[in-house]
């Protein structure tokens, strides 16, 4: 089949259903050889900064000379973004390659794979073809029954826990946080920077259990020592002054925990200081609190639970030293089955001018919900689709004035799509 033909069949598998349990996978798996054993591999589980820890570590790992595989979800604009080696998505002629190669073994399997299921097998097939020395995995739901949970990995990470996708995974940090501790294996290190006790007494009780390792990382022996729309200046104690690209203050937490997964790493490559050096500094992961215009200001953001909206009203904060004293515009859409209340109680009182919009997912909250909740925090709120939201912003915002459009992944790649922006390795046409 040609690319289309691969997109068409990709699209008709079943993108929404979540199946717990690992069989399909480890069935299609089987199917085509196994490839998950033929590369070693770190894995990462966590609420929020899987992605931003996958390209730090994907990137140092890349400026040492290593050839490495990132599987990463979900994508801003093509499916492609979610399979990539040494930085690069997956070709189209790749992309249908697999998806010509896989599709026909699903008539013998017991049951279908979801997409993200048979996603996860096209990752592993191209990492094995491609013979990658390392693969970065970034668990796509909890964790214990995550599809990415087949592989073997030599380092389990878990980043900051939160509540999201309640509905699945748990309604407390606590439940949480023993989906994403799933992933610890027995005498396989495990790395976090979960300072929570709820979360973090769930994540040292598996480890023990398993015998793994547990290794307690605290980002506050990470120094920022300065900021700015470039960047971030860290000073490390193990790796000297660093300059990340990524400007969300949150990243500290990110960062900290990747530098601890690279110091193991270095134990069985040579990880230079060199390298993590460059390799952090050239590290990127658009759409999250990325300037993609000044004066006025466009800022995009994926946050889309309480946590990350509250990530990024504190960076925002932060920021206010370099932004002039202009008005804030707000351009927001989520997904329904999220805390709407409690994000839209952390955003809405930070902006002068709120439009509602609805990304392109057909789980998107309904705008007129969202305009309730505002019309309860004594705000008024303009509604209509993310082209006008734009153009209105855009049409009336003085150089002086910021807007931020944040809410989902999804809408922030609609936004990619309209604005038609298409930058090599992170972001790609569909």
């Amino acid at each position: 089949m040609n690319y289309r033909e691969a997109l068409a069949f990709i699209a008709g598998l079943n993108f929404h259903k979540v199946k717990p349990g690992l069989e399909r996978t480890e069935a299609l798996l089987a199917a085509l050889g196994r490839p998950q054993e033929a590369f070693p591999a770190v894995q990462i589980a966590g609420t929020n900064g899987k992605g931003s820890v996958t390209a730090l570590i994907a990137s140092v790992c890349q400026q040492a000379g290593l050839r490495v595989g990132a599987y990463t979800s979900p994508h801003l604009i093509s499916y492609r973004e979610r399979i990539a080696v040494d930085g690069h998505p997956i070709s189209r002629e790749d992309f249908a390659r697999l998806v010509s190669r896989l599709a026909p073994l699903l008539d013998d399997l017991d049951q279908p794979p979801t997409q993200f299921e048979f996603l996860t097998a096209m990752a592993c097939e191209q990492f094995a073809r491609r013979q990658v020395d390392l693969a970065v995995i970034e668990v796509g739901l909890g964790g214990r029954f995550d599809s990415t949970n087949v592989v073997q990995p030599l380092l389990s990470l878990i980043t900051h826990i939160a509540l999201d996708h309640t509905q699945l995974l748990g309604t407390t940090l606590r439940e949480i946080a023993g989906e994403k501790a799933g992933i610890i294996r027995p005498g396989t290190p495990v790395i976090t920077a979960e300072s929570q006790p709820e979360a973090l007494s769930v994540i040292a009780a598996q480890a023990s259990q398993q015998g793994a390792p547990l290794v307690r990382v605290n980002p506050d022996e990470l120094w920022r020592t300065s900021f700015d729309w470039e960047g971030q200046d860290f000073w490390s104690p193990d790796w000297g002054a660093l300059h990340l690209g990524l400007l969300g203050h949150y990243e500290q937490e990110n960062l900290a925990l990747a530098l601890a997964a690279l110091g193991q790493l270095a134990e069985r490559w040579p990880l230079s200081v060199q390298a993590v050096r460059a390799g952090i500094r050239a590290a990127r992961w658009p759409g999250r609190f990325e300037l993609l215009h000044r004066r006025p200001y466009l800022i995009v953001d994926g946050a889309h639970n309480v946590d990350s909206a509250r990530a990024l009203v504190k960076t925002l904060e932060a920021y206010r030293p370099f932004l002039p004293r202009g008005r804030r515009w707000l351009l927001f859409g989520v997904l329904a089955d999220k805390d709407l209340p409690g994000i839209c109680h952390t955003l809405f009182p930070h902006f002068d001018d709120i439009w509602l919009t609805r990304p392109d997912s057909e789980r998107a909250a309904d705008p007129e919900q969202l305009s309730a909740l505002a019309t309860a925090q004594g705000r008024r709120a303009q509604l209509g689709s993310l082209e006008e939201g734009l153009e209105r912003a855009w049409d009336r915002m003085q150089a002086e004035d910021l807007l931020c459009v944040c809410g989902s992944l999804y809408l922030v790649g609609d936004l990619e799509r309209l604005l038609g922006q298409e930058r090599p390795l992170e972001v790609v046409s569909p």
